[in-house]
């Protein structure tokens, strides 16, 4: 059975119940399904990486695969017209070298609540170059709450 034979399987063992077809903004297809919710539309993607239809494990490590897997999950996403609504951020806003030794202030951004989220584990860096100093090192964090896009 090929992708699109799957997903014809699929689209006929889940076709939605009538009490549930109201939440049905655009149905099961290629990339994703859109869902109705009180505080805006939701659209849902699941996806698979086939070894040997997919990826080859010999030009990758698990890394390369999952980051391949991240970007086809976002494209089907895209495709369907879908915003991100948000999630969990961190953020270094600046660093800076004192008498007293070194200040780094952070951002943490969380969404309201009852706000859906973006889920994608990522694993960003941010770099601060920094002198060679003795002496404490003191975060200062400053938290916001993103609202509901």
């Amino acid at each position: 059975m090929d992708e699109f034979e799957r997903i014809d399987y699929l689209r006929r063992q889940f076709a939605p119940r009538p009490e549930l077809r109201a939440a049905l903004v655009l149905g099961i297809g290629d990339d994703a399904a859109v869902l109705a919710r009180p505080s805006g539309n939701l659209a849902v993607s699941v996806d698979a990486a086939v070894q040997g239809i997919h990826f080859q494990p010999e030009f990758g490590d698990w890394a390369c695969l999952g980051g391949r897997a991240l970007i086809a999950a976002l494209s089907d996403l895209a495709a369907m017209g879908a915003q991100p609504t948000g999630g969990y951020s961190v953020f270094i806003d600046g660093a800076s070298a004192g008498r007293e030794g070194i200040a780094i202030q952070v951002r943490t951004i969380s969404p309201a609540n009852g706000c859906g989220v973006t889920l994608a584990l990522t694993q960003p860096v941010d770099v601060a170059r920094l002198p060679r100093r003795e002496g404490r090192i003191v975060f200062a964090e400053r938290h916001e709450v993103q609202n509901c896009r």
